[in-house]
């Protein structure tokens, strides 16, 4: 039996350990990667969680994690969701990639509930074949270690919570989306995204990163920290002959992003939240100010062909066609799966414009 290293999270708030485990041995529909680089997310480390009526709630700094439990079925776990690396095996069904091929995959930690195979945190992860992607020869294995969750998070809260047409919009459309804290590394792919679905895009971050994040495909910066930023934005895009219905709240208080699509009256605006914070539950309720606000979630029906038309056919194309670019810029964890520690404690004291990438 073959044998390959793994981050191994013991039980619940553990330090991660270097262990040497069973390769997996694919499904029908199944790739195992050989991991060249892989990145941290903040599902990933340890941070204090609440459970009310079994749901966990939290504020936006503080969310679920799987290091403290949520969404683990049992113990021991391997962490993880961002990985690029080399084919090594395929399962007899698997059609869209081949042992060699160079590939980013969206592991599966968070859906398998922690089982080990499953998670980006080895050398060796099991990955259904439809989150395997084939990955063009000029982009690195960092750089491609960045794209797999944000892709998932973005595409989600677009096509399923905000219900835009998977063709996207034409300028005759003249539509207009606001990316809330737009800077780190979903809110750089949410900027992105739009502009390809036909958006024009608002986007707050800090101004440190405004520049950046125009030559993303962003109309107009804000700064979130501005005092006045709500009726600034309002005032840009009412001057740019443009009306917020849609936005996709990355990072931030979901309350100035309601707040901002409520000024134009909008019967039916929504937000798309990455964060899960207890204000959503009222905003569900209650639906203040005419906006409505939906945390990003699997579609409740068919979320395999979904998904499969999420990276097998759509992120591919976008790869291809170098119309979607790896951001935000990587900063590199030195140690390999020894330095994964290190990541995720830098990553829970707050970064700002990077993704930490741990490779081989």
């Amino acid at each position: 039996m073959s044998t390959h290293r793994a981050a191994l999270c013991p039980g619940k708030g553990s330090p991660l350990e270097i262990v040497d485990r069973p390769t997996p041995v694919p499904g029908p529909n199944q790739v195992v990667v050989e991991s060249k680089a892989l990145a941290v997310n903040p599902v990933d480390y340890s941070e204090n969680f609440l459970s009310f009526l079994s749901v966990p709630v939290t504020n936006i700094k503080n969310q679920p994690v799987m290091r403290d439990g949520f969404q683990v079925g049992s113990w021991p776990v391997v962490l993880g969701s961002d990985v690029a690396g080399i084919v090594s095996a395929v399962g007899n069904q698997v059609t869209n990639v081949k042992v060699g091929d160079r590939v980013l995959a969206y592991a599966q930690a968070f859906a398998m509930k922690g089982k080990p195979d499953f998670g980006a945190f080895q050398e060796q992860v099991l990955v259904p074949s439809h989150l395997v992607v084939p990955i063009p020869g000029d982009l690195t294995f960092t750089d491609a270690a960045t794209l797999p969750l944000a892709v998932y998070t973005t595409a989600t809260g677009y096509f399923v919570q905000l219900g835009v047409p998977r063709a996207g919009y034409s300028p005759a459309d003249k539509k207009a989306v606001i990316v809330w804290g737009a800077g780190g590394s979903i809110g750089t792919v949410a900027v992105q995204v739009a502009k390809i679905l036909g958006f024009t895009v608002y986007a707050t971050a800090s101004k440190t990163h405004h520049e950046y994040l125009k030559s993303l495909g962003a109309h107009k910066c804000f700064d979130y920290k501005d005092a006045g930023v709500v009726d600034d934005i309002v005032n840009t895009v009412k001057a740019d002959g443009f009306v917020l219905d849609m936005g996709y709240l990355a990072t931030g208080d979901v309350s100035l992003i309601v707040e901002t699509l409520g000024k134009f009256g909008v019967k039916g605006a929504k937000v798309a939240s990455a964060p899960f914070s207890f204000k959503m539950l009222w905003w569900k309720v209650y639906n203040w100010g005419g906006v409505g606000v939906e945390f990003v979630d699997q579609p409740a029906k068919d979320a395999d062909s979904f998904y499969e038309f999420v990276y097998s056919n759509w992120l591919k194309d976008l790869l291809k066609n170098r119309r979607l670019v790896a951001s935000p810029k990587v900063e590199i964890v030195s140690g390999g799966l020894s330095g994964l520690e290190a990541a995720l404690g830098k990553l829970k004291m707050g970064v700002s414009g990077i993704k930490l990438v741990v490779h081989f």
